[in-house]
C-alpha cells in the first residue's frame, strides 16, 4: 500500500480512474440487465441511483486521497476525472434511458 503513495505518477492513477470506471459500467450494466425483470420499475431505478451514488463517493475518495497524499498535477487530474466522469455518466443515463424505454415498452404490450 505504501508503494502506491510513493509513486508519484499521476497516469498511474488517471489510468486507474478510467478502469475503474469501465470496470464499474460493466458490472453496473451486467446488475441492471439481471434485475430489470423485477415487478415494479421504480425498485430498478432506485437500485440503479444507489449504483450512482457509491460511484460518485468512491471517485470522490479517490480524488481526496489523490490531493491528500500525492501532490503532482492536481489541476490536471481533477480536469481529467471531472471529463471522464462526465462522458461515463451521459452513457449511463443513456442506457438507463434504453433500459426505462424496453421496460415500457414490455410493460405496454401486457
Amino acid at each position: 500500500m505504501n508503494l502506491l503513495f510513493e509513486n508519484k505518477e499521476p497516469w498511474i492513477w488517471e489510468t486507474g480512474v478510467i478502469l475503474f470506471l469501465l470496470i464499474y459500467g460493466v458490472v453496473t450494466v451486467w446488475i441492471v440487465n439481471k434485475k430489470k425483470n423485477v415487478k415494479n420499475p421504480r425498485q430498478l431505478l432506485t437500485f440503479y441511483m444507489l449504483l450512482r451514488g457509491i460511484r460518485f463517493f468512491v471517485i470522490l475518495a479517490v480524488v481526496i486521497i489523490y490531493i491528500a497524499f500525492i501532490h503532482v498535477e492536481i489541476k490536471k487530474f481533477l480536469f481529467l476525472t471531472v471529463i471522464f466522469y462526465a462522458v461515463y455518466l451521459l452513457f449511463d443515463t443513456l442506457y438507463l434511458l434504453s433500459v426505462e424505454r424496453k421496460i415500457k415498452k414490455k410493460n405496454g404490450k401486457k
